[in-house]
């Protein structure tokens, strides 16, 4: 879900630019809703790793994704320059946007049986213990 509402702000950013309708006030709006989307990412795809990894292979696994994350975004950040450059903020915006939904489809894809929560001993003593 993250990604799909990354996706969505992304494009709507890409066609205020586009059209050359772009507003700072929009902009700034959108751009809060992109980085709330990113903030929720992480935690859900570190989430994932253990349900889609056997045991004995989940260091190397996390290992591999930082590595992996890591070189996305010095990777993504040259490539994305580039484009601009090429052909302009509007349509790397809506090739950024474009990534989001192809990783949002990716995600929906993975499918995984997650065992049913155990009961908990309450948020507060969860909040003391950890």
């Amino acid at each position: 879900m993250c990604d799909v509402r990354a996706a969505v702000s992304q494009a709507v950013i890409a066609a205020l630019v586009l059209t050359h309708q772009v507003a700072v006030p929009l902009l700034m709006a959108l751009a809060a809703v992109n980085g709330a989307s990113g903030s929720c990412y992480q935690p859900a795809a570190q989430a994932l790793l253990p349900q889609t990894v056997p045991a004995e292979s989940r260091r190397a696994a996390l290992a591999l994704s930082r590595i992996a994350g890591s070189g996305a975004v010095v990777t993504g950040a040259s490539l994305g320059g580039v484009l601009v450059a090429a052909v302009g903020p509007g349509w790397g915006l809506a090739t950024d946007a474009l990534s989001f939904a192809l990783a949002a489809t990716s995600f929906a894809l993975v499918r995984v049986h997650a065992a049913p929560p155990g009961p908990s001993p309450g948020v507060v003593h969860e909040l003391r213990v950890g």
